[in-house]
């Protein structure tokens, strides 16, 4: 198969994957944490989207110095070598399925209270047959699986975009400005470590570098406008969301819009359809990426080659059904847990906490390779791409810092399990 015959996808179609991987369940489950810090909680997304933006700055540089194939585990492979290329795509490949486990779960939910609940048996049943409905489209081609983003997207950005006109009758500014006890820096600084979780994914246009028409120039442009597009809708939906819900209301609620409806309109049915709709989409982008990473991983030896495998449509068949069968297994485990002790709330913050740490520590090694090709001379310095660098790092460190040690260890026993897993099997990556 050559290059030319994989790449399918244009502006639209990366520009909707970009999208759709950060548009999932932080637009319903973060507002209920942000309230406690009042209008700096919204305003928080502003810091965290300049991070998202100076991050997709990065890796556009990288993409354009690499254009023919991407992910951040290629970029880390080709500056410090085979091994530290494998702890990054193994983590990467890792932590894009556990991080699919909150949009399962936030989707099956909402989709139970329109249904009425499912029952242990029956959820794992839907989850299933939603997982294997996903990973069909995402093996019948880069051009099928592209139109399939740019719906998603649609049926995604356009209620974001209607909903805080349509709010606008309700908007009172006092509810949004009603004084917090905690001081304004100390609230803009906690809520956007918490924020930066919705822009996780903002990398994701690098991952189906070989399947893009031009992907040094589409690829950029994607990451950049997706991302920026991706900041304006969560800010302005979070300020829609605070300036009607009063705080006390929103902070017993874990749907932030099943509050908003139920306080305009007495109903919230309606919305939950919209929940269905934003973690399936994402879930399906997900699987698309993830399957991508495990192909260009294994292509770069990083991966066993069975990772490799195209079908006829030249789709990575073999890394988008791996991704599914461990993504349906874990959902097995997470009902199980769900059904027995740990309650909802607490999966979904373990989930969380761990992928935004894994995938934080992916972005300090990405800086630190692109600092690497700067040095050697082989990408361009330019201000722009000094104050990405800058602020990038900046964000980074203070969100490491910032982290508890727990999340730290869980982004540590994430590659550790790539090794282990690796000598086990005897891969030839050691």
């Amino acid at each position: 198969m050559s290059a030319t015959q994989r790449r399918e996808m244009g502006f639209w179609s990366v520009f909707a994957l970009v999208v759709n991987l950060q548009l999932g369940s932080a637009m319903f489950l973060l507002p209920r944490s942000l309230s406690a810090y009042g209008l700096w909680g919204a305003l928080s997304w502003i810091i965290s989207g300049f991070g998202a933006l100076s991050l997709s700055h990065i890796f556009s540089a990288l993409s354009d110095h690499h254009p023919m194939v991407g992910g951040p585990h290629v970029y880390i492979q080709q500056a410090f070598g085979q091994r530290w290329g494998f702890y990054a795509g193994w983590t990467y490949w890792v932590v894009g399925w556990i991080s699919s486990l909150p949009l399962i779960l936030v989707g099956t939910t909402a989709l139970e209270s329109i249904m009425g609940d499912f029952g242990l048996y029956g959820r794992l049943i839907f989850q299933v047959a939603l997982l294997w409905s996903l990973m069909s489209l995402n093996i019948r081609g880069a051009k099928l699986s592209g139109l399939g983003e740019i719906i998603f997207s649609i049926l995604k950005v356009f209620p974001l975009v209607i909903i805080p006109f349509l709010g606008l009758r309700h908007f009172n500014m006092e509810t949004l400005t009603k004084p917090i006890e905690i001081p304004a820096f100390s609230a803009l600084g906690a809520a956007s470590l918490m924020t930066f979780w919705g822009f996780v994914g903002l990398e994701s246009g690098t991952t189906v570098a070989d399947c893009v028409k031009n992907p040094k120039k589409i690829i950029p442009r994607a990451l950049f406008w997706g991302t920026l597009l991706v900041a304006m809708l969560y800010l302005m939906n979070t300020v829609s969301i605070f300036g009607i819900v009063p705080r006390e209301a929103l902070s017993t609620n874990a749907n932030a819009y099943g509050a908003l409806f139920q306080h305009m309109w007495g109903d919230d049915k309606i919305i939950q359809v919209l929940v269905c709709i934003m973690c399936f989409g994402s879930l399906n982008s997900w699987i698309l990426s993830s399957g991508q990473v495990a192909l260009t991983a294994a292509n770069s030896g990083l991966l066993p080659s069975f990772f490799n495998q195209v079908n006829g449509k030249n789709s990575p068949v073999m890394g988008v059904k791996i991704t599914t069968l461990c993504l349906a297994l874990s959902c097995a485990v997470v009902s199980l847990l769900r059904y027995y002790s740990q309650s909802f709330s607490q999966q979904i913050d373990t989930f969380v906490n761990t992928s935004v740490t894994c995938f934080i520590l992916i972005y300090v090694m990405v800086i630190v390779a692109l600092i690497h090709f700067i040095r050697k001379k082989t990408i361009s310095w330019s201000p722009l791409l000094m104050i990405s660098v800058a602020t990038s790092t900046a964000f980074c460190l203070w969100a490491i810092t910032s982290t508890h040690w727990s999340m730290l260890l869980g982004g540590i026993v994430v590659p550790l399990s790539g090794y282990i897993v690796a000598r086990l099997f005897r891969w030839s990556v050691f």
